[in-house]
């Protein structure tokens, strides 16, 4: 049903006074803090963790561990040539490489802490990152993943004026949009990893004293979800579970040369 301009209109005063509230708040959709946290915790009594972050960018995440675990080897994987330099001025590996099509340049079981944050709602070809990551953290270790919550308070709101949720928007360069059932479920798919934290950050409109609480009580309508994932001791290749399932898109299995 096409709405009249005079609902079309409503709709964008309500979303520009949304947008005027949420003003300062941008920050908390990174959680930066969580991860920081988590990372501590999990790492807690391991001599020299080896920590890989995919999408590193500058590496706000993995120096962010780093200030609070000591002797850590960093690695960040980032596609952008000024972020590798970044990463490796202050002190991280940095590796150059397509997520999408190349393997993790390391062995099997390397790493005890890998991290994407902010990264899977960018990929097509998530299933292969997911296998790649799974392969490369010991069983045991962690991984970490961020992403916008497709399901947040404000995009519930924009559906219901008819509006696009703003963490799938067509101009953008985000492809996939995540729920808290539908991202448990990718997650674990497989038996590779188990769910043992899940939290969210931020809460728009509101102000951060009042988001930083509410996005923890109640996460699945926060701004950003967090998952904090183990990896389990099954054996075998996380991409080889979508291979029966027979999806009508081909994804990326890694049984063909990188472009």
């Amino acid at each position: 049903m096409i709405m009249d301009i005079t609902s079309v209109e409503v709709a964008h005063m309500l979303v520009s006074l949304l947008k005027r509230l949420k003003t300062g708040t941008d920050h908390l959709n990174y959680g930066r803090d969580i991860i920081a946290g988590w990372g501590a915790n999990v790492l807690d009594g391991i001599e020299q963790p080896r920590i890989m972050d995919i999408g590193a960018g500058t590496g706000n995440d993995l120096m962010g561990i780093a200030r609070r675990v000591d002797a850590v080897e960093l690695f960040g994987i980032d596609c952008y040539q000024p972020n590798q330099e970044q990463l490796q001025n202050k002190g991280i590996h940095a590796v150059g490489l397509d997520i999408e099509r190349d393997a993790i340049p390391f062995p099997d079981g390397f790493f005890h802490l890998a991290i994407a944050n902010q990264v899977l709602e960018h990929v097509k070809e998530v299933f292969w990152v997911l296998s790649e990551m799974a392969r490369v953290v010991k069983p045991g270790g962690h991984v970490i993943v961020g992403v916008p919550n497709l399901a947040s308070l404000h995009n519930r709101i924009a559906l219901l004026l008819g509006l696009q949720p703003t963490c799938i928007n067509l101009i953008s360069a985000h492809v996939r949009g995540f729920t808290s059932h539908n991202a448990e479920q990718l997650f674990t798919l497989g038996g590779f990893f188990q769910i043992i934290g899940y939290t969210g950050s931020n809460f728009y409109p509101l102000p951060p004293a009042i988001s930083r609480p509410l996005s923890r009580w109640l996460p699945s309508m926060a701004v950003s979800s967090f998952y904090l994932l183990q990896r389990t001791a099954l054996a075998g290749s996380y991409i080889d579970t979508i291979k029966p399932m027979r999806l009508e898109t081909p994804f990326y299995t890694g049984e063909i040369s990188p472009r």
